[in-house]
């Protein structure tokens, strides 16, 4: 639907909405009536687990203001940060 009101609004730079795909696989009987149901998900994303917090609109204006000095992405600068957090406590850079 917002897709749908964002055509109708005009914006042609609205993003394809996430379409769910029926998938057939060999199952056993009981399972047989209930389609399974798998969304696409970009490759770089595939086996991965968002990870999120709340923070004061100024965390957010900074983490972007470092990710422009420092020509790197958001991510970048996340994957560093939670790496520097798990040698802090020990554990191995994983992210």
């Amino acid at each position: 639907m917002a897709h749908a009101l964002s055509q109708a609004a005009g914006h042609s730079f609205s993003r394809q909405p996430a379409r769910d795909i029926e998938v057939q696989q060999a199952q056993s009987d009981e399972d047989k009536s209930k389609p399974q149901l798998l969304r696409s998900v970009a490759p770089s994303r595939a086996g991965k687990k968002p990870i999120t917090g709340f923070f004061e609109p100024e965390v957010s204006r900074q983490i972007k203001k470092a990710a422009i000095e420092s020509d790197k992405t958001m991510q970048e600068l996340l994957q560093e940060a939670l790496n520097d957090l798990f040698r802090k406590y020990d554990l191995p850079p994983i992210a």
